[in-house]
């Protein structure tokens, strides 16, 4: 009787070492408790795999988000140093466009520090919803048309598709927007120039955006992780800058309006990311 009780109780004291490769054989009269060990130490195992996995992403994202900081502070810093200098004698057109360049490489430093705040504060789930009602197509449209307003996205093609000019959902028109955008953008950044992009907006029972496009697909290994907070996809491209947090702040968006968010991808064929609320 002793003999499988001392089983248990080093079984146990293994788990509590952080080793997860028990396995106990499971016959006697404790083939539950055998059972029932051997199943936590696979789950306590591929949790530590797992937290393993978000270490080494952390790290790397940190990493990116330090150089990322760092490129545009080195040229405000040059800038600003040749601005203040006595040493050169600048014409009116160029502290113009060096203080241009200032301007451009802070905005995007905001916008690093901004993406940081709001993960943070979307993940804590610390952040109100300004809820009202807002007509869904008008707003996607807007998405679309600022993102196709920005001179960097000249040769990008967007389609916008809608029965309908007026869906009504009480949302927060700034995050909803927010996660367009930066799903719109994520197909942009991640596929080659004349990728054809898609965003269709309609209500059955509720509530559906789609964005998919005809681009490079996502490996199925990647698929669980492109909402992930430190992840960055391997085919990034165009010079991609930016925080690495585009996906996941949309994923918690939508779930903060109790809405869901699912991809489906066929490697080279494309993606389809589809936001029901």
């Amino acid at each position: 009787m002793t003999r499988p009780v001392n089983n248990i109780i080093n079984g146990v004291l293994i788990l509590s070492d952080g080793k997860y490769n028990l396995e106990l054989s499971e016959k006697g009269i404790y083939t539950g408790v055998y059972r029932n060990l051997n199943n936590l130490s696979s789950t306590l195992r591929s949790n530590e795999i797992e937290r393993k996995k978000l270490d080494q992403m952390r790290e790397e994202w940190i990493s990116n988000m330090s150089h990322d900081i760092k490129t545009p502070l080195v040229s405000i810093k040059g800038y600003a140093e040749l601005l203040s200098s006595d040493e050169y004698d600048l014409s009116k057109e160029e502290i113009n466009q060096y203080s241009k360049i200032i301007e451009s490489k802070s905005n995007y430093i905001k916008e690093l520090v901004d993406d940081l705040n709001l993960t943070t504060r979307l993940k804590n789930k610390v952040l109100k919803l300004n809820k009202k009602k807002v007509n869904m197509v008008r707003l996607a449209r807007n998405a679309v048309i600022d993102i196709l307003n920005d001179p960097k996205n000249a040769k990008v093609d967007i389609d916008f598709n809608c029965d309908n000019e007026v869906i009504e959902v009480f949302v927060d028109d700034i995050l909803i927007t927010r996660t367009i955008k930066n799903l719109v953008y994520n197909a942009i950044v991640h596929n080659k120039d004349g990728v054809n992009i898609k965003v269709l907006v309609e209500k059955k029972d509720n509530l559906k955006i789609v964005i998919s496009d005809n681009g490079k697909g996502i490996r199925p290994e990647e698929l669980n992780l492109i909402f992930e907070r430190y992840y960055r996809g391997a085919n990034t491209g165009k010079g991609h800058e930016g925080s690495g947090l585009g996906m996941a702040i949309a994923n918690d968006i939508v779930k903060a309006h109790d809405g869901e968010i699912k991809v489906l991808s066929e490697l080279g064929r494309g993606t389809e990311i589809e936001i029901n609320l």
